[in-house]
């Protein structure tokens, strides 16, 4: 067994610890985190979550904990095992701990985990590897990458300075008699060169042994890549990979005909005979190369560098081909998601020193890290209420979300904040699903931002296990339901509640609630609970039921603010009379009266708005569309005209700050309008 160190963890255990120079730009001098870091990076343990990002104060979750534990073991990977995502970094890492019982079942591979079970984790490791315990400790309820790294880093340090007894000098290692030169060693007769020795005809210099025409040529093998994605009207798309060839490169020969790339997604099939989804199997499509460059290694363009980034086209009309999630009927869940670039046939690039340079086609081993843009950017945590009169077994509700701000620091009750609440299909316990699933991030661009003057407006994206709409037994809530109220309802408010006081340079007065689908119905959910906590709504193709709505209900809520966004042929949350098409089940196709006119129905959006105005509320407005078209002019249908999405999808046009009203004899857009909204 070997002899290690008793290790009890600290900040001030490791502040000896010595290192090069910091590896990550966000790993600053002074940081507690900084020489951990350092040693993690200088072993190999970790990479960062980019090439100059290790994002410290993130949670740590199963898979990031998991896979630096199997880096400093060093033993060799089982295969993914089924159940556990193939994402191409964590898999392999998630099935070795399960074999080993570091972990189980209960272990979710992308959820944050607390002290309690990153400790448990850690017992079980040293005790496979006969070492005394390693424990972290937490300022809060999740361990972050950074308090996890001073444990890890004391792990690869103790390793490191510690000598095994199988180290130590064994008595059969002293010279013996058998180790005196012998006869047998002299050169002998055999060794003297033969007839048989002389060069042969077979030993001349074949045609194929003679060097190649470029002797000097730069070969690649083994290429690291990482993949970027961004949010886009239509959900998340890769549309930019990032090959780090290690050598440094002439501009000039670095161009987009140069390269052919595929993407790799593992998902399940469907067997429409049996009706009923197959195992997932990994589905290979080209991609359309657009751009190549040379450019340093978060894939922003340079005169100079060892890496190129490899930018593909992206459109609605092919979203399956770059999107690293995938729709399983109730959730968009993260999927293997690898690439194949490769030179095209006959091609080669260049070196500073004018050699010819070839590199073998990436696979999924030479994955290193998946960015998604401005998504990155969020905090990432986790919330759990429990109620008053709970149980004390009772685990309560958790919620998931992330968080952005718009300044470091800012003045007391200086900031408004926008929450949005997300649509069935972004549920699940991965914040980032909610944030670009649809493009909650544009959010935080300059655009919807310079709205809110100086400040700018702090986010906060809840997300939730299920969906907004459940009833307490994993199924949809209904019309017949007497309440309509979310079992979410008091453990969303508690998460806002606590959120503010933790940042006390948010305005308590300028909260702003607002979401689309089933967080449409949300919003309608708690602006009607806390009629009074609110200082305007904005619901999107909202669906809360007519039924539930009480006179009392809309009393409460008329003197809100409320911007109602909604498109007619919306064919999940129904405001006219339609069908669907005969030839594309995703359409709808509206009913037109005598007159010619679509048949609206009193229900969700449209039942709020006219209700609102019959109670005399005089700050309701109501963006209501035909249908739901590009705006960008970037995508057309194949009538030539701009791109059509379904018609649910009203929310593009909010989250493009794209729904426009007349107010005061002047033209407003929603988040300039919201902007303006006070108690």
């Amino acid at each position: 067994m070997r002899k290690l160190l008793a290790l009890c963890v600290s900040a001030a255990l490791v502040s000896g610890i010595g290192g090069s120079a910091l590896a990550f730009s966000d790993v600053t001098e002074d940081s507690p985190y900084a020489e951990a870091v350092a040693v993690l990076a200088e072993n190999e343990i970790t990479t960062g979550r980019s090439n100059d990002v290790f994002d410290p104060e993130d949670s740590l979750t199963t898979a990031q904990l998991v896979t630096f534990l199997g880096r400093i073991a060093g033993q060799d990977l089982p295969p993914v095992a089924e159940g556990i995502v193939d994402d191409g970094w964590s898999g392999s890492y998630m099935s070795w701990a399960l074999a080993h019982g570091l972990i189980d079942e209960t272990f979710e591979q992308y959820a944050p985990l607390d002290a309690e079970s990153v400790n448990a984790v850690l017992a079980a490791f040293c005790a496979m590897q006969e070492i005394e315990a390693v424990t972290v400790e937490a300022a809060d309820a999740a361990v972050t990458r950074g308090e996890a790294a001073i444990a890890l880093a004391a792990l690869v340090e103790a390793d490191a300075e510690e000598p095994s007894e199988t180290e130590e000098p064994a008595e059969t290692e002293e010279p013996s008699e058998a180790e005196e030169p012998v006869e047998t060693e002299e050169p002998s007769e055999t060794e003297e060169p033969t007839e048989t020795e002389e060069p042969s005809e077979t030993e001349e210099p074949s045609e194929t042994e003679e060097p190649a025409e470029n002797e000097d040529a730069v070969k690649i093998a083994d290429v690291k890549y990482t993949t970027i994605a961004a949010g886009q009207d239509w959900g998340p798309a890769i549309y930019k990979v990032v090959l780090n060839l290690g050598v440094a490169l002439d501009a000039e020969s670095v161009s987009a005909e140069k390269f052919a790339a595929s993407s790799v997604r593992t998902v399940p099939g469907f067997d429409y005979e049996k009706m009923e989804a197959t195992e997932p199997a990994p589905q290979t499509v080209e991609r359309t190369v657009t751009d190549a460059y040379v450019c340093d290694e978060n894939g922003v363009k340079a005169e100079e560098g060892t890496y190129v980034a490899v930018e593909m086209e992206i459109s609605p009309a092919a979203a399956d081909a770059a999107n690293p999630f995938f729709y399983d009927g109730s959730l968009n869940v993260p999927v293997a998601h690898t690439y194949e670039i490769a030179l095209a046939e006959g091609e080669t690039l260049t070196d500073a020193e004018g050699k010819a340079v070839t590199f073998e086609a990436t696979t999924a081993e030479g994955f290193e890290n998946a960015v998604v843009e401005v998504a990155d950017d969020f905090t990432k945590d986790e919330f759990t209420w429990k109620a008053e009169d709970a149980e004390e077994d009772d685990e309560g509700i958790t919620l998931t979300y992330a968080s952005w701000m718009p300044q470091e620091e800012a003045e007391e009750a200086s900031t408004p904040l926008i929450i949005w609440l997300h649509g069935a299909g972004e549920g699940g316990t991965d914040p980032v699903v909610a944030l670009v699933g649809n493009k909650v991030v544009n959010l935080a661009s300059e655009d919807i931002q310079k709205h809110f003057g100086e400040t700018g407006a702090a986010i906060l994206v809840p997300q939730v296990p299920t969906f907004w709409m459940d009833n307490g037994e994993g199924e949809y809530l209904t019309a017949e339901d007497e309440s309509g109220r979310s079992i979410y309802t008091d453990a969303l408010m508690a998460l806002i509640e606590k959120f503010v006081a933790d940042h006390p340079e948010i305005d308590a007065d300028r909260i702003y609630i607002g979401g689309c689908s089933n967080g449409g119905y949300m919003t309608v959910n708690m602006i009607t609970e806390f009629p009074a906590y609110f200082a305007a709504a904005y619901p999107v193709c909202e669906a809360y039921d007519a039924a539930w709505m009480t006179d009392e209900m809309v009393e409460a809520i008329k003197d809100l603010p409320i911007w109602i966004t909604a498109a007619k042929n919306d064919n999940i949350v129904k405001i006219f009379e339609g069908e669907a098409d005969a030839e594309n089940p995703m359409a709808y196709n509206l009913k037109l009266d005598d007159d010619g006119s679509a048949i609206a129905l009193d229900n969700f959006s449209n039942n709020l708005y006219n209700r609102l105005v019959d109670a005399g509320a005089e700050k309701v407005y109501y963006s209501l569309f035909d249908d739901v078209r590009d705006m960008t002019g970037l995508y057309n249908g194949a009538d030539g005209e701009p791109y059509q999405y379904q018609g649910h999808w009203s929310w593009l046009y909010v989250l493009n700050d794209q729904c426009v009203e007349t107010i005061e004899d002047e033209e407003v857009t929603i988040f300039q309008w919201l902007a303006g909204q006070g108690k």
